[in-house]
Parts: C-alpha cells; structure tokens; sequence
C-alpha cells in the first residue's frame, strides 16, 4: 500500500497539475493533503473521494482510491487542522494533519495527541507539521520524545536522517522537513521505505514536497 502526504501550497495556476502528478505518477492509494483548493472534489472525481478536516471542502483531507472500503472518523487537535479516514483492508486509521505554525504551542498539543492515537490502533499519521529537527535542539527533542513514546518516525527510520521538504521563502536554503509520517509500532515492521519525492517538477507544484510511505499491506 502506497500512502502519500503533501502540502499542495494552495496554488491556483498549479492546483490541478499537482492533483495529476498525485494521481498519474505516484499513484496513491491514500493521499494525505494539506491546502489543497475547492477544486479537489472535481479533480479527483472520478478516481477516489476526499475526506476534509471541516464541512467545506478545501484545505486538509485525505483521499481514498476508488475501491479502497472506509469511513469518515471524527478527529480534532488544537491549533491543527486534521481529517481522518478508517480503512477497512488493511485495518488501518490515516490523518491528514497540518500544524499551524503561529505557535510552539500547536506542536506540544500535537505531542500527546499523536502518542495517543497510533497506541489506540494501527495508525498512520502524514502531513505537515511545521517542525524539523534542523530548526532547533528543542525541536530535535520533540522528535527524541515522540520516538521514546513508542512513535515510529517512518522516513528518519528508514533513512536515518532528514531530508529537505520545505522550499518555501522561508527556507531557501532548503534544509527542512516539515513534512512527516508517524506511524503505531505494529505498523513498524511493514513499512518497507518511506522518500521525500524532491525533483524540479514538484518544486515547481509547491513549496512542499511530497512524501511517500511505502507499508508491506494488502489494500483491497
């Protein structure tokens, strides 16, 4: 099964094309997004079903392919947007989630919340959440704790570093990765590679890069 989060960036001339690279060329089964335009819905018509963070559609959701069995699930987290989807085969939860970046305090509330939610049940958890461990040795400590808790940090695991995600004027040096998945230790075992797709053609798409999970599970 194929998992991809990606901050779209929110962009009008670029919205739609990033859609097609999503759906041609990495071909997800579950899309975790985050500012995408009201447009989705249209776009992804007639290849899967969008589940948002709020009754408008816009913003953060999670995309299911069509044929993927799941229901919508109630999820909130202070200063965070997240949309959450329960799929049937595999039983697995996935949030979309997107930490506001105004406050550290957004980042301590999504702490507890996420050790919370992948010891629950068979979790997956993407999305942009503002914090790299480059930007500071508190927010490296962030990530030490999460890990400690029982949190398994896909891509750090698989790579054993971070690699940049974030291209946006605020990071020209391009140094960050905002972008993450966590995901419950009975997943661990199965996630078979997990890559920020860096390429001029998604730098172009968005000031974000997508990232790809990669998990050993039949999807139906």
């Amino acid at each position: 099964m194929r998992i991809v989060t990606w901050n779209m960036g929110r962009s009008r001339n670029t919205h739609e094309a990033a859609w097609h690279y999503v759906l041609s060329c990495l071909r997800p089964d579950v899309a975790c997004v985050q500012e995408a335009l009201v447009s989705t819905d249209q776009i992804v018509a007639d290849r899967g079903t969008v589940t948002w963070s709020r009754a408008r559609p816009g913003g953060t959701g999670v995309f299911v392919r069509r044929g993927l069995d799941f229901r919508p699930i109630p999820s909130t987290l202070f200063g965070s947007y997240v949309a959450a989807v329960a799929l049937s085969v595999p039983a697995v939860c996935v949030f979309s989630v997107h930490v506001g970046p105004e406050s550290w305090e957004n980042q301590e509330a999504l702490e507890p919340w996420l050790v919370s939610q992948v010891h629950a049940e068979p979790s997956v958890v993407g999305g942009d959440i503002n914090t790299s461990r480059a930007y500071s040795a508190k927010h490296a400590a962030f990530f030490d704790r999460l890990v400690a808790s029982g949190v398994h940090d896909c891509h750090w695991s698989r790579q054993g570093r971070e690699t940049p995600s974030f291209w946006g004027r605020q990071s020209t040096a391009a140094t960050y990765q905002d972008d993450h998945f966590f995901a419950s230790q009975s997943l661990a075992e199965a996630v078979t590679d997990c890559w920020v797709d860096d390429n001029p053609l998604t730098r172009i798409l968005s000031d974000h890069g997508p990232v790809v999970l990669e998990i050993q599970a039949a999807a139906a």
